[in-house]
């Protein structure tokens, strides 16, 4: 397809994630950027392009010694269009990725470990009824959208591929939703236990995960954990008086767009599960597999590219002609048209593996939502074409339309981001009712038990970590918790004054407290110090002062004398076998200290720093954690914690002073 390209300005500035570098790309040519003009793809800077519907040429393998189940030649799902081109520093490389993205699983694997692979098939969960019904449905879309092929094993042996691997399938339930299937290539190969207490044999192969070597860029995907923390740090600069709209943008099949070669897709191979008697049929996926260790890094080496030409084309101003998805994008509501001027520019974007998230303060001209929505699905179709263009028929257009008739992308000032209630309207966040709802019943169901399976609480750990990104004071919680999983237990006990279940009571009555007070952002990121403190103990007792920093403050000095039960049981040489040391000492003063300044001003949504001479203390505080021998340390953080949560001020920010 033919297209006339429009103009660009002379100068494009890109930011990339995957060198940490800024490109910029001038033309020598007059002035201009000048731009291929033979596309597969639309130009969206090019409103008169007209996109028609073109099946992709397939070849077949003319190679008669090509295993059985050789398949053509799959569409190109991942596919930077000419526009794009020069654009990023990084498309290059993506374009090296169309056919196949970089695997290298190790040395091929002997006939014998195949055998014992093909042995042990797929994991239970897989081979359940209802689960063998929801991998052949699947499976079947996968094979008609050209993702995977099935072979049989009784063909392929005959001659076998020099990458074949055999991973085990499993099933992953979910709350509400059908299964998950995804491809355990974490499971080692084993020979067959001689004794039936052993349930698994000798080792015979590491696993395909373990045997990979990383050649994906390291860098993208290092960007997932700075995504919430940038989100934060956008919500808390954009004025008070402004309104923040958020929108989502899905990817659908999000790793399967992105294929591996012919040869390299044996290393992924599975025993498709079937019914007790039927022939052993292989499935050969001919894309990233979810389990596999490389397979994050790859696709957010494109998903955050494509982010990076997206806030390119916002930035530039660039523009843009309509696009088909836009109503899906229109708010409920017209957008606020604010009274902010012309110079302040609030937005931002970024992608979160196959989620792009935008967030924006409409202009005074009420043109930046539009922008960056139709720089969004134009980028995004940059480097993942719809079907019309890729010839994916038998698939879906990258952009999950399920997700946008569902609102997802629909402009809101209150949208559920990674997990997370967030609302550009407070300024605050919090877990949705439902999944707040779902952690308060599950912590509820194991404090009724002794003890509980170490997967379970596993389980409920994490999702304690979820809820601890928002809620600073649960992070002081974690310390018995961890403490429960040294040495690899089965299972965690409970007993009824156990530090364990009192943590777990306080997750409860702290995640209840987030329902009635969402966390608002200023607890959350790093704000000027309003008061600065300094705090020294002993085992007399705990004195410090405080002094304004950005906010005034009338010098304030305090003192406290611990009583004689707490100075007769320090450690020392006439009294080596004291439960507190000193370290717990200067810990209690930096709780008095914070106390002191609770009680001398109002600290909602301002930020302390104590200055305080004792490491271990600074570190504690630091990590809301301690690892002390003794529980004293974990429960003045908690009750730190707990003050902090109450005054709606951020954590106190504790920094080593000089002896």
């Amino acid at each position: 397809m033919t297209s006339t390209q429009s103009e660009q300005p002379a100068t494009q500035t890109v930011t990339s994630t995957q060198t940490k570098t800024t490109q910029t790309v001038t033309s020598t040519q007059g002035g201009k950027l000048t731009k291929p003009v033979t596309s597969t793809q639309s130009d969206p800077t090019q409103s008169n392009t007209t996109v028609t519907s073109t099946q992709m040429e397939t070849t077949t393998r003319s190679d008669p010694s090509a295993p059985p189940g050789a398949p053509t030649a799959p569409c190109v799902l991942m596919k930077p269009a000419a526009w794009v081109n020069g654009s990023h520093p990084f498309v290059e490389t993506l374009h090296a990725w169309e056919q196949g993205v970089p695997v290298d699983c190790g040395a091929a694997w002997s006939s014998e470990t195949i055998d014992l692979a093909i042995a042990k098939g797929p994991h239970r969960s897989a081979l359940l009824p209802e689960s063998i019904a929801l991998v052949h449905d699947d499976v079947a879309y996968q094979v008609k959208a050209g993702f995977a092929r099935i072979v049989s094993w009784d063909e392929l042996r005959l001659n076998m591929p020099q990458h074949l691997k055999i991973s085990p399938l499993a099933v992953i339930p979910q709350l509400n939703r059908r299964g998950r299937m995804i491809l355990d290539l974490s499971f080692a190969v084993h020979r067959k236990a001689l004794s039936r207490k052993r349930r698994l044999g000798e080792i015979v192969q590491a696993c395909v995960n373990d045997t990979t070597v990383p050649l994906a860029p390291s860098v993208p995907v290092k960007e997932l954990g700075n995504v919430l923390p940038r989100l934060l740090d956008f919500m808390a600069e954009v004025p008070v008086d402004e309104t923040i709209l958020f929108s989502k943008i899905d990817l659908s099949d999000g790793f399967w767009r992105m294929v591996v070669s012919d040869e390299d897709s044996y290393n992924f191979a599975y025993v498709l599960p079937d019914v007790e008697g039927a022939p052993i049929r292989l499935v050969i996926p001919q894309c990233l597999q979810m389990g596999w260790t490389e397979s994050p890094a790859l696709f957010c080496a494109a998903t955050e590219t494509a982010r990076d030409v997206i806030q390119s084309l916002i930035d530039t101003k660039e523009c843009l002609p309509d696009h088909p998805m836009e109503p899906y994008f229109e708010p409920k509501i017209p957008a606020p048209r604010q009274s902010h001027t012309a110079q302040s520019q609030w937005q931002m974007s970024a992608v979160f593996v196959d989620d792009f998230i935008l967030a924006v303060v409409e202009n005074a001209e009420g043109t930046l939502v539009q922008q960056t929505t139709r720089a969004a699905l134009h980028g995004i179709h940059g480097f993942f074409p719809p079907t019309a263009v890729s010839g994916h028929m038998g698939g879906k257009d990258p952009i999950s339309e399920k997700k946008l008739e569902k609102g997802d992308a629909r402009w809101a000032p209150t949208k559920e981001i990674l997990g997370y209630l967030v609302d550009g309207s407070t300024r605050t966040i919090r877990l949705p009712a439902e999944k707040a709802n779902r952690i308060i019943s599950e912590l509820k169901q194991i404090l009724k038990k002794v003890r509980v399976p170490v997967t379970r609480y596993q389980s409920l750990v994490g999702k304690l970590r979820h809820a601890a990104n928002i809620l600073p004071a649960i992070q002081s919680l974690f310390t018995p918790l961890n403490n429960a999983l040294k040495n690899d237990p089965s299972f965690i006990g409970l007993g009824k004054d156990s530090e364990v279940r009192a943590a777990l009571r306080d997750f409860i009555t702290l995640i209840q407290d987030l329902e009635h007070r969402p966390t608002h952002v200023s607890e959350l990121v790093a704000r000027p110090d309003s008061y600065i403190g300094f705090v020294d103990a002993s085992a007399a007792g705990a004195g410090g002062v405080w002094f304004g920093g950005d906010d005034e403050l009338d010098p304030t000095v305090w003192h406290f004398e611990f009583p004689p039960d707490i100075t007769q049981d320090v450690v020392s040489d006439a009294n080596p076998n004291g439960r507190l040391t000193n370290s717990d000492l200067e810990m209690a003063g930096v709780v008095l200290e914070q106390a002191v300044l609770l009680a001398t001003t109002n600290m909602r949504r301002k930020r302390s720093v104590i200055n305080c001479d004792n490491t271990p203390s600074v570190s504690w505080v630091h990590r809301m954690a301690s690892r002390a021998s003794s529980n004293v340390s974990h429960r003045l953080l908690r009750g730190m914690a707990m003050l902090q949560r109450a005054t709606e001020s951020p954590p106190p920010r504790v920094g080593l002073r000089g002896r």
